[in-house]
């Protein structure tokens, strides 16, 4: 049986940074987990010796923001060892073309420049390359020089300065790794050309909520959103038109914001239940994780993962003794030879599973579930698939 959470003591006055109010309450204190899920370490010493802390989770009452309390981001690594692409999935690259088609056309006219914040290696930027004849910049730490394309990246954070200003602004999956989201919302206001659009887009922690997802708990984000909360915190930022998107099989959620006086009012969302129901399902995540994979050592089964990223680090975190696995599977051939954060858990590509048979594989996000089988049956591999999203909240 893994850790049972505890929660959190704290005599702190807290204010949302999202909506200003400060009726906040104690939600979650995890287990100590790695600070970094994407950063590769090639030893299983390094892995083993990786950075620890606890999630401290506390949640608004008002707008149903949560975020970690005690979050230190002066212990995480934004670098040119961060690796977070997805872009060797099929499934996501179709996913990403159809992105950069939905928001140009989500516009009202067509940009003549557009910035991206938190970039990544600029795989966005040149999927929009293809689509679109506006300038285009981004900006990323993680950024590595010897990958660039075509398209203008500065492997930094954006400077509180604008050097320019564009026509839409960007930032995928970015909010919730910055600890002052407020400030960096009316930073990006300054990049933002008059009549501009800002297009943010993070992790639907309504998901998180309503399924007890607590394998998409990661240190690096300390801000989860709900839209009622994203939007007030756009609002806050001076942006009054906000159009929500949920997309991704509910996985995301995408915000349009202008900065028109035309204020639309904010519809507010409980979150009943989430103070009782969310510590519960991490202890009996754990509880019933470890079960069902003793359950297949004792049938002679092969245990892996499959994805070894965010989710996969809080999994081996969260969920089951790491001796019980025997590997990780991962598409991108960059995590080959690593290892999943705070494990020894060694990342393999799937050629590596080529004609095993009875193996029991943990797939880390179901919406891959598809792909996944159609890699395994090329390489011969009898195995049951275990998703993570299987175990529903009770």
């Amino acid at each position: 049986m893994g850790p049972i959470p505890r929660i959190p003591q704290t005599s702190m006055k807290l204010i949302c940074p999202c909506c200003g109010e400060t009726d906040i309450h104690p939600l979650l204190q995890t287990p100590a987990i790695p600070v970094n899920s994407c950063i590769l370490r090639w030893s299983e010493q390094e892995s083993l010796g990786f950075p620890r802390k606890v999630i401290d989770l506390v949640v608004c009452s008002d707008c149903g923001f949560f975020w970690n309390s005690t979050f230190n981001g002066s212990q995480l690594l934004y670098d040119t060892d961060y690796e977070s692409t997805q872009m060797h999935s099929d499934f996501f690259r179709a996913y990403l073309e159809q992105t950069a088609v939905d928001w140009l056309n989500g516009l009202d006219s067509e940009p003549q420049s557009i910035l991206e914040v938190g970039c990544g290696q600029g795989e966005f930027l040149a999927v929009l390359a293809e689509k679109t004849n506006a300038t285009l910049q981004g900006f990323d730490p993680a950024f590595r020089l010897q990958d660039a394309t075509s398209e203008r990246v500065v492997a930094d954070y954006l400077p509180e300065e604008p050097t320019a200003q564009f026509d839409l602004v960007m930032n995928r999956m970015t909010l919730e790794h910055i600890a002052r989201p407020l400030d960096f919302v009316v930073n990006l206001r300054r990049w933002l050309a008059p009549g501009g659009t800002l297009i943010t887009q993070v992790p639907n922690a309504e998901r998180i909520i309503a399924d007890q997802h607590v394998c998409e708990l990661f240190y690096e984000h300390v801000n989860y959103f709900t839209k009622t909360s994203l939007v007030h915190l756009l609002e806050r930022a001076g942006f009054k038109s906000n159009r929500v998107e949920i997309t991704y099989d509910g996985q995301s959620l995408t915000v349009y914001s202008r900065l028109d006086p035309s204020k639309k009012p904010v519809t507010h969302s409980t979150v009943s239940g989430l103070e009782n129901n969310l510590g519960a399902s991490l202890a009996r995540f754990s509880t019933d994780w470890n079960r069902i994979l003793n359950d297949r050592l004792a049938k002679g089964r092969e245990i892996w993962l499959w994805g070894t990223g965010s989710r996969a680090t809080t999994f081996l975190a969260f969920a089951c003794e790491h001796a019980s696995v025997t590997g990780a599977v991962d598409i991108n051939p960059m995590r080959e030879g690593s290892y999943v954060l705070g494990t020894a858990c060694r990342t393999f590509l799937p050629k590596a599973l080529k004609g095993r048979q009875n193996l029991s594989i943990v797939v880390m996000n179901p919406i891959y579930k598809d792909e996944i089988s159609k890699s395994l049956s090329a390489l011969s591999v009898e195995a049951e698939l275990l998703l993570v999203s299987d175990l529903q909240p009770q």
